[in-house]
C-alpha cells in the first residue's frame, strides 16, 4: 500500500512516530555515539596473505587506510607452505578471513572457487585499466560461466636461478658469465658438485637445491626444464592429446623427465628430495647454506635478505631453447585478491567492499609492487611506474627486459602453462596431472629405479586420460 499526499493527514500520530524513529534509526545504522558525536562501528578485517613473507609491509601499507577509515583496523594472517589443511578446514566450516589474496600454489581453478564473491558485482571503478576483459578471462580459462572469483592484478612470477654470489666466487664460479646454453649449465653443475664434495664436513650439503611441493617441484620445475628441451608448442601437443606422454621418440617430456634423472643420479639434487618439505627444509636449509645454488621465484630472495641483510645474491634465467624464449610461469586469471563469499550477507560487508576497492586501486597497487618487487597488470599512467627494488628484478628480470643476459633478440615465453590451456577441459574432482602430491611417492619410484622411464611416462599418461574430456 502506498500513501499519497492527500491521505497523509489521516495517518495516526502514533505511526508517523514510529516511521520518524525508524527512520533515524536505519540512518544511524552501524554508527556508535561517543561524546555526542555519530561514529562509525568498529570493524576489524582479516586478510590471508599466501606470500606470508610481505605480512610486516602490508601491514604498514594498511596503516594507510586505518587512518583515513578510523573505524577499521585489520589482522594478516600468513597461509605458509604446509598450512592448507588448517585453512581448507576453516574454509569450509564457513569461518574464513574476509579477504583471500593467493598466489600461484593455491590456484583459483573449476574445482575451487565456489566459496568466493562473484566480483563482478562489485562497483569498481579500474575495470578499464587490464588489458584484456578482465571479467571474462577467468571464465574463458576455466570454462565457468559468468563468474570473477580473483581479480588478477599481477604479471607472471618470474622463477629464476638463485646463488649466493659470494660463496659462488669462493668455489671460483661465475654462472652468471659463463652459462649460455643447456651444456653450459650442466658443466657448471658438474664443477660446483666437486666443490661441494670437496667442503665435505661443512654445512653445504647439496648443489642444486629442491624440496617438495605440488607446485613448486611436481609442476614448476618439470615445465622449466621441458622448456629449455623442447617449445611451449610441443609440450600442448602432449596436453592436447596430439602426442602420448609415453611416447619415446616425440613427447618432450621424455626428453626432461630422462635429463632430471640423469642429474638426480649424479648427484645434483638432494637425496629423496621428494620428502623434504619447502619451507622448513628447503627454504630455511638454503638460507642457512646448506646448498648456495637453486631455482625460486621472488619470494627466496626476499626471504634470505631478510635473514642476512648484508648477503649478496645473485642469479640468471634458464638458458633459451631453440626459438630464443626462455620459459617462466605464464599469466593466469587466478593471482589476485579475492573476497569470502560467506561474509556477504554480514553487515560489515559494505566495509569489506569499500577496502577491497581501495586495495586495489592504481596507487595502492603501485605500493603493493613496490614491496614485492612484482610488475603490476593494469595501467598506473596516472600514478607512475613502481620503483622495483626487490633483488630479483634488479639482478635478474630487469638486465633481461633490458637485453643484458641474453641480447635483445631473447625474451621471455609467457604463453599459457600446457595445463593452463586445457584447464577448462578438466573433469571436476579428478587430481592434476603433475600438481598432486600423490606424485611425489611416484617421483620416489622413478628417481630411485623402482620403475622405468617409460613406466613413469605411463603413468602421466593414464593420469592425463583420467583427468580431461575433450568435446
Amino acid at each position: 500500500m502506498s500513501i499519497g499526499l492527500k491521505e497523509i493527514k489521516t495517518v495516526p500520530k502514533s505511526l508517523i512516530r514510529v516511521v520518524f524513529l525508524s527512520l533515524i534509526a536505519i540512518g544511524v545504522a552501524g554508527m556508535v555515539v561517543a561524546g555526542g558525536k555519530a561514529e562509525k562501528a568498529k570493524v576489524e578485517i582479516e586478510l590471508l596473505l599466501v606470500e606470508a613473507e610481505y605480512s610486516t609491509q602490508t601491514n604498514e601499507l594498511l596503516k594507510m587506510y586505518s587512518k583515513e577509515n578510523p573505524n577499521v583496523s585489520f589482522k594478516i594472517h600468513g597461509w605458509t607452505e604446509g598450512q592448507d589443511a588448517v585453512w581448507e578446514a576453516r574454509i569450509a566450516a564457513g569461518d574464513p578471513p574476509h579477504l583471500f589474496e593467493n598466489a600461484p600454489a593455491n590456484p583459483i581453478t573449476k574445482d575451487r572457487y565456489e566459496f568466493l564473491y562473484d566480483l563482478r558485482k562489485l562497483d569498481y571503478p579500474y575495470w578499464d585499466r587490464f588489458p584484456f576483459d578482465v571479467k571474462t578471462r577467468w571464465s574463458e580459462v576455466f570454462g565457468v560461466p559468468n563468474y570473477l572469483p580473483i581479480l588478477p592484478i599481477w604479471s607472471p612470477v618470474i622463477r629464476t636461478f638463485i646463488y649466493d654470489a659470494e660463496k659462488m666466487k669462493e668455489a671460483g664460479l661465475n654462472p652468471k658469465e659463463t652459462v649460455k646454453t643447456l651444456a653450459d649449465l650442466e658443466s657448471f653443475l658438474a664443477q660446483l658438485k666437486k666443490y661441494v664434495d670437496s667442503k665435505k664436513g661443512t654445512t653445504l650439503q647439496y648443489v642444486f637445491d629442491m624440496g617438495w611441493t605440488p607446485n613448486g617441484y611436481g609442476r614448476a620445475v618439470p615445465f622449466a626444464i621441458t622448456t629449455m628441451v623442447a617449445s611451449l608448442d610441443e609440450q600442448y601437443a602432449v596436453w592436447q592429446g596430439k602426442i602420448r606422454w609415453d611416447d619415446m621418440e616425440k613427447s618432450p617430456y621424455a626428453k626432461s623427465m630422462a635429463l632430471i634423472k640423469k642429474w638426480y643420479d649424479l648427484g645434483y639434487f638432494p637425496p629423496k628430495f621428494w620428502t623434504r618439505q619447502w619451507e622448513p627444509d628447503y627454504e630455511a636449509g638454503f638460507i642457512a647454506g646448506k646448498s648456495i645454488f637453486t631455482w625460486h621465484g621472488p619470494w627466496l630472495w626476499d626471504k634470505f635478505i631478510a635473514a642476512k641483510p648484508t648477503a649478496k645474491l645473485d642469479g640468471f634465467t634458464l638458458p633459451p631453447n631453440k626459438d630464443k624464449l626462455v620459459g617462466t610461469d605464464s599469466f593466469v586469471p587466478d593471482n589476485g585478491v579475492g573476497i569470502f563469499k560467506v561474509h556477504e550477507k554480514k553487515p560489515m560487508f559494505e566495509e569489506v567492499k569499500k577496502f577491497f576497492v581501495w586495495y586495489n586501486s592504481p596507487k595502492i597497487v603501485k605500493a603493493r609492487a613496490e614491496i614485492r618487487g612484482r610488475v603490476p597488470l593494469f595501467n598506473l599512467q596516472d600514478v607512475g611506474s613502481p620503483n622495483l627494488r626487490g633483488l630479483q628484478y634488479t639482478q635478474v628480470v630487469r638486465p633481461f627486459n633490458e637485453g643484458k643476459l641474453w641480447g635483445a633478440d631473447v625474451r621471455w615465453d609467457m604463453r599459457p602453462w600446457p595445463d593452463g590451456i586445457v584447464a577448462k577441459y578438466r573433469v571436476k574432482g579428478t587430481p592434476e596431472v603433475l600438481r598432486d602430491d600423490a606424485m611425489a611417492a611416484v617421483w620416489g619410484d622413478f628417481l630411485e629405479n623402482r620403475i622405468s622411464l617409460k613406466e613413469f611416462l605411463s603413468i602421466l599418461q593414464k593420469r592425463w586420460e583420467v583427468a580431461y574430456k575433450f568435446n
